[in-house]
C-alpha cells in the first residue's frame, strides 16, 4: 500500500487515464458509471493523502524517475493547488454520481461506455494541468482535455445539432490557443534550455534586462492560456459549449475546465514572468485589468439578456472569470488571495447552477428557457430551493461562500486603494442581482399553478451536497443557538453578558453575537410581538382564502429569525450579514399574491434594498474597518481619534442611505409599494422586524460605532437634522392624502421612522431616549394599526377609508383597537407613544433646535388628522353602508391586545427605561 501512496501524486493523474482507456471498450452503462464511481472514490483518497502530505510537510517537488530538471518531468504540490486539486477530486466524484441519470435521458446509452471514458480523461487531464511543474506537460494535459471535452461536448447532438458546431467552435478555437501556447513554449526553451519551471525561473534570471524573443514567448504563452481559459475577449467558445453539452458535461466544465488553467495561467505569470517588472506591470495594468473589468461588465450584461438559462449561465461564467483575473492583476498578495477563492467557490457554486438547470432539462426534455420554468418552484420545489441557495450565492448573499469571495475581492481592492474599481464591481454585483432574480421570478412567482411532482433523490441529492457546501463555506459550519429573548432582556438589566464568538472572519472582526442593551430591547419587541403576528397570521390567511400559506409561513418565521439575529450581532458585520438575510427572506413575502402588481412590488422592494446596502452601506462597513480596524459595538463608539472628522459627514451619508430600511425620503419608495403585500407581511414589514431592523440599525451605529459624544463635537450630523424633520413632514402630508387604508399607513410609518433618525441626529441624551423608546412605542402602536387594517379588510372586505361608512358599529372591538393605537402613535396620555415623543421634544430643546421642537408637534396635529378620520368615518351614522360582517376571531383579538399594551406599557414604561438610561447616559 505504502509503495502506491509514495507515488500518489502520479496516480491521481495517471488513475483516471488508466482506466479511461478499460472502460472504453465496456458496452454495458452501468458498468461503466459504477467502474467509474469506484476509480473517482480512490481519486478522492489519494487527494486526501496528498492533502495531509502537504499539510505535513509544506510544498513537495514530484520527480518522475527521479530525473532532476531539466531533463525530467514533475509535479509541484503546494499548499494552494492541492486544496483546489481536492476541490475537483471531490467535486468530480458527486458530478458522477448525478451524471448517471443525466447521461441516460440526453445520449444514447450505447455511448455511455465512451462518455465516461472521455469523462475520466478528461478529469485525469485537469488534474494534470493543476499539478504539473513542467511548460510542456502543461501542453500536452491541454491537448488531452482538448480532445475529451469537444468529444462530450459532440454527445449533446442527440438532443441539439448545435452541439457539433460548439464542438467545432471549441476545436478551431482551442486549437489556436493552443498553438499560441506551445510557440512560446518554444521561444523559452530556445533561450533557456529547459521547460521546468523551477528551472526556467533560474535560467531567466540571467537575462536581466530580458530579450524580445523572451517578451514573444512570454506573450504567446499568456495569450494561449487566456484563450483556453475563456479570459475576455478570447472566451467565444464557451457559451456555445456550455449551453449545448449534455448537462452533466457542462456542469463538470463550468466548475473545473477553466479554472484549472487559471491556476496554472496565475502560477507561471507570477512565479515566472515576475522577475521583468516592466513587462509584468505592463501586462498587469494595461492588459489584464482593463479586459477583467469589460468582461465583469459585458458578460453581466448579456446574461441579463438571455432567455436561455444554460447561456445566462455561460455568460454569467465570464463574468466570474472576469473577477478571478482582476483579482490576479493586482500584483498584491491579497489580490492573488482572493483569485483563489473565487476560483475555489465559483466552482462549487456554478457547478450547482448547471445541475439544477440539468434535472429541468430532463424533465421537460427540451431546452430549459425562462418561460419554461414558470412554476418549477411549486413543481419542483427541492431542485429549485438548491438553486435558489446556488443563486444567492453567485450574487454574494451573506453567509454563503460567494459572499467570502466578494468580501476578499474588495478587501484586496481597497488595499491597493482602487476606489473606482470598488465602485465598478459594487455595480456590476447589483447588475447580477437583475439576471438572477429573472431566474427566481419564473420559478417561485408565476402565476401557474402547479402540483409538487416527485423528484429523483439520484438528482437532487448531489445538487444539495453543493448547496450545503455553499452555506458551510460560508459561514464554516456555525450553529447559531437563540437564546430566549426575555431572559436576554432581563439578564442584561442585571449587567449579565450574553456572548458568543464562533471563529475569525479576517483580523479584527468576528463572527460574534454581543447582545447589547438596545439589542436586547429590539429583539424582546420583535419576539414578543411576533406570537401575536403569528396567531393573526393565521386568522388573517384563511379568512382571505390565501394560496401557498405553508411557504409563507417559513419565510415569515425566517425574517422574523433574521431580525433577532441583526438583534444580537456583536458586530456591524455581522448585523449587514443578517440585514441582507432579512431583505432575500421578506422578499417571497411582498410578492406573495404573485400578479403583475405584487411582481411589481417585489422589484422595487429588491433593487432599493439591496442596491442602497451593496453600494454604500457595505463600502461604508469596509471604510470603517480600514480606518479603525474594527467593527465591534463598543459603549461610546470606536471612531474618535481614528476616524477623520472632515470625512464623518460623508460616511453617515453613506450609512443613513445605505440603511434602506430606514426609509427616510428619497430611500423610502420600496415601503410604498410593498403594502400590496398580505396584510401580516404589512405589519411584519412596519412593526416587527423590517423597518425597525434598519432605525435600529443606524440607532446601533450612532451609539457604539460613531459615538454620540464624536457625532456632537463634529455636528456632523446638522443636515440629517433638517432632513429626517423634513421626511416627518413631508410623508404627514403624502398619508393625508391617501383613500388607502394600508397607503395611509405606510406614510405614516415613513414619517414615525424619521422621528428615530431625528433622535438619533439630534444625539443629546434625552433625544437618544427618545429614539430608542420610539423603536418600542411604534412598533406596538402601528402593527395594532395594521391588524385593524387587515381585520377590517377579513371581516368586511373594505380597503378605502372612504367605504368606512358606519362600519365602528359592526366591529367595535377593530375600531376601539385602532383608535387606542392611532392615539399612542399621536402621543396622548396615558398611551406610551406619548413618553417617547414627550423625550424628542426635550432632546431638541437640549440641542438648541427649537424649530424641531415646533415640527413635532405640527406633527402630531397632522398624525390626528389622517389617523384619526377613518375613526370618524367609521362611526359616521349618515353614512352606514350595507355591510356583510363575516366573522374571524384569530384576525380581531390580536389588534385588542396589542391595543392594551399601548395602554398598560405607558404605566410600566421603567421596564424598559432602565436599559435605555443606562445606554444613553
Amino acid at each position: 500500500m505504502n509503495i502506491f501512496l509514495d507515488d500518489a501524486p502520479a496516480l491521481v493523474v495517471a488513475l483516471p487515464l488508466i482506466v479511461s482507456a478499460i472502460i472504453a471498450f465496456i458496452p454495458s452503462s452501468r458498468l461503466t458509471w459504477f467502474i467509474t464511481i469506484i476509480t473517482l472514490v480512490c481519486h478522492l483518497f489519494l487527494s486526501f493523502e496528498l492533502l495531509e502530505r502537504v499539510s505535513s510537510l509544506g510544498v513537495i517537488i514530484y520527480e518522475f524517475g527521479n530525473w532532476p530538471p531539466p531533463w525530467g518531468i514533475s509535479f509541484k504540490l503546494d499548499g494552494v493547488n492541492i486544496g483546489l486539486q481536492l476541490l475537483f477530486s471531490a467535486f468530480a466524484l458527486i458530478t458522477t454520481i448525478y451524471s448517471r441519470k443525466i447521461f441516460l435521458s440526453e445520449i444514447d446509452h450505447h455511448d455511455s461506455g465512451k462518455a465516461y471514458s472521455l469523462w475520466l480523461l478528461a478529469i485525469g487531464s485537469l488534474n494534470g494541468i493543476i499539478l504539473t511543474n513542467d511548460i510542456f506537460n502543461l501542453f500536452v494535459f491541454l491537448e488531452i482535455s482538448a480532445l475529451s471535452s469537444i468529444s462530450l461536448i459532440s454527445l449533446g447532438a442527440g438532443i441539439n445539432r448545435r452541439a457539433l458546431l460548439a464542438a467545432f467552435n471549441y476545436l478551431i478555437i482551442g486549437a489556436i490557443g493552443a498553438t499560441f501556447y506551445v510557440i512560446g513554449v518554444g521561444f523559452a526553451y530556445a533561450m533557456t534550455g529547459t521547460l521546468n519551471m523551477n528551472d526556467l525561473i533560474i535560467q531567466l534570471s540571467q537575462y536581466s534586462e530580458g530579450q524580445l524573443a523572451i517578451f514573444a514567448g512570454m506573450s504567446f504563452m499568456l495569450i494561449g492560456l487566456m484563450v483556453k481559459s475563456a479570459v475576455f475577449p478570447m472566451h467565444l467558445w464557451l457559451p456555445p459549449a456550455y449551453s449545448y453539452a449534455p448537462s452533466a458535461v457542462s456542469t463538470l466544465f463550468a466548475a473545473l475546465a477553466t479554472k484549472a488553467i487559471l491556476i496554472f495561467f496565475v502560477r507561471i505569470l507570477y512565479e515566472v514572468f515576475s522577475i521583468y517588472d516592466d513587462y509584468f506591470t505592463i501586462f498587469l495594468e494595461y492588459g489584464l485589468l482593463p479586459l477583467s473589468l469589460a468582461a465583469i461588465f459585458i458578460g453581466t450584461i448579456i446574461a441579463i439578456y438571455q432567455d436561455d438559462i444554460k447561456k445566462l449561465l455561460a455568460y454569467s461564467s465570464i463574468a466570474q472569470i472576469g473577477y478571478i483575473t482582476l483579482a490576479f492583476s493586482m500584483n498584491e498578495s491579497s489580490g492573488v488571495l482572493s483569485g483563489f477563492i473565487h476560483i475555489f467557490n465559483h466552482a462549487l457554486i456554478k457547478g450547482g447552477l448547471f445541475m439544477a438547470v440539468g434535472y429541468f432539462a430532463i424533465s421537460i426534455s427540451e431546452r430549459v428557457t425562462l418561460q419554461s420554468i414558470e412554476g418549477f418552484g411549486q413543481k419542483f420545489p427541492i431542485t429549485s430551493y438548491a438553486l435558489l441557495i446556488c443563486g444567492l450565492s453567485l450574487i454574494g448573499l451573506p453567509l454563503t461562500n460567494g459572499f467570502i469571495s466578494k468580501l476578499y475581492l474588495f478587501q484586496a481592492l481597497y488595499t491597493n486603494q482602487m476606489f473606482l474599481t470598488i465602485a465598478l464591481v459594487a455595480l456590476s454585483s447589483a447588475l447580477a442581482v437583475i439576471y438572477f432574480w429573472k431566474i427566481v421570478e419564473k420559478l417561485f412567482f408565476s402565476s401557474k399553478g402547479y402540483k409538487a411532482s416527485a423528484e429523483d433523490p439520484a438528482i437532487y441529492i448531489p445538487i444539495w451536497i453543493v448547496a450545503i457546501s455553499l452555506i458551510h463555506f460560508g459561514v464554516f459550519g456555525g450553529i447559531i443557538t437563540f437564546i430566549i429573548s426575555l431572559k436576554i432582556f432581563n439578564g442584561i438589566q442585571s449587567n449579565e453578558q450574553y456572548v458568543l464568538n464562533f471563529f475569525t472572519l479576517f483580523d479584527g472582526v468576528d463572527f460574534l453575537f454581543n447582545v447589547t442593551p438596545l439589542g436586547s430591547i429590539f429583539s424582546l419587541v420583535a419576539s414578543s410581538l411576533w406570537i401575536l403576528a403569528s396567531i393573526y397570521t393565521v386568522g388573517y390567511m384563511r379568512g382571505v382564502g390565501e394560496k401557498n400559506q405553508t411557504r409563507f409561513v417559513i419565510f415569515y418565521s425566517i425574517a422574523i429569525h433574521a431580525a433577532l439575529a441583526i438583534a444580537w450581532s456583536g458586530n456591524l458585520l455581522m448585523l449587514f450579514i443578517f440585514y441582507e438575510i432579512l431583505t432575500f427572506s421578506t422578499f417571497p413575502l411582498v410578492g406573495h399574491k404573485q400578479n403583475a402588481e405584487s411582481q411589481s412590488a417585489g422589484r422595487v422592494y429588491l433593487s432599493i434594498l439591496v442596491g442602497t446596502s451593496l453600494i454604500l452601506f457595505l463600502p461604508a462597513i469596509f471604510w470603517i474597518w480600514l480606518e479603525t480596524g474594527n467593527l465591534n459595538f463598543t459603549s461610546g463608539g470606536i471612531l474618535k481619534d481614528k476616524f477623520p472628522s472632515e470625512h464623518l459627514v460623508f460616511l453617515l451619508a453613506m450609512l443613513v442611505f445605505g440603511i434602506g430600511k430606514a426609509a427616510i425620503m428619497p430611500i423610502h419608495r420600496w415601503l410604498p409599494a410593498a403594502m400590496v403585500a398580505p396584510t401580516p407581511v404589512s405589519a411584519l414589514l412596519h412593526a416587527v422586524a423590517v423597518v425597525k431592523a434598519g432605525v435600529f440599525s443606524f440607532l446601533m451605529v450612532v451609539v457604539y460605532i460613531i459615538g454620540p459624544d464624536y457625532l456632537l463635537q463634529t455636528r456632523a450630523s446638522n443636515w440629517l437634522v433638517w432632513l429626517s424633520s423634513f421626511t416627518i413632514l413631508a410623508a404627514s402630508i403624502i398619508a393625508i392624502s391617501k383613500d388607502d387604508l394600508k397607503a395611509r399607513l405606510a406614510y405614516s410609518t415613513i414619517s414615525q421612522l424619521s422621528y428615530i433618525i431625528l433622535g438619533a441626529a439630534l444625539a443629546t441624551s434625552f433625544a437618544l431616549k427618545g429614539a430608542s423608546f420610539h423603536i418600542i412605542t411604534h412598533a406596538i402602536g402601528k402593527i395594532t394599526l395594521f391588524f385593524c387594517a387587515g381585520a377590517i379588510y377579513v371581516t368586511a372586505h373594505v380597503k378605502k377609508i372612504s367605504d368606512l361608512g358606519g362600519l365602528g358599529f359592526k366591529t367595535p372591538l377593530i375600531f376601539f383597537a385602532y383608535t387606542l393605537g392611532a392615539l399612542s402613535i399621536i402621543g396622548v396620555p396615558p398611551l406610551v407613544g406619548s413618553w417617547s415623543k414627550a423625550f424628542l421634544v426635550i432632546g431638541s430643546l437640549q440641542a438648541d433646535y427649537l424649530f424641531v421642537a415646533i415640527l413635532l408637534g405640527v406633527s402630531s396635529l397632522l398624525n390626528i388628522y389622517y389617523l384619526l378620520q377613518p375613526v370618524f368615518i367609521a362611526f359616521n351614522k349618515k353614512n352606514i353602508k350595507n355591510i356583510h360582517i363575516t366573522k374571524a376571531p384569530l384576525a380581531v383579538w390580536p389588534p385588542v391586545v396589542t391595543a392594551v399594551g399601548c395602554l398598560l406599557l405607558f404605566f410600566f414604561s421603567n421596564y424598559f427605561l432602565n436599559i435605555i438610561n443606562g445606554v444613553v447616559s
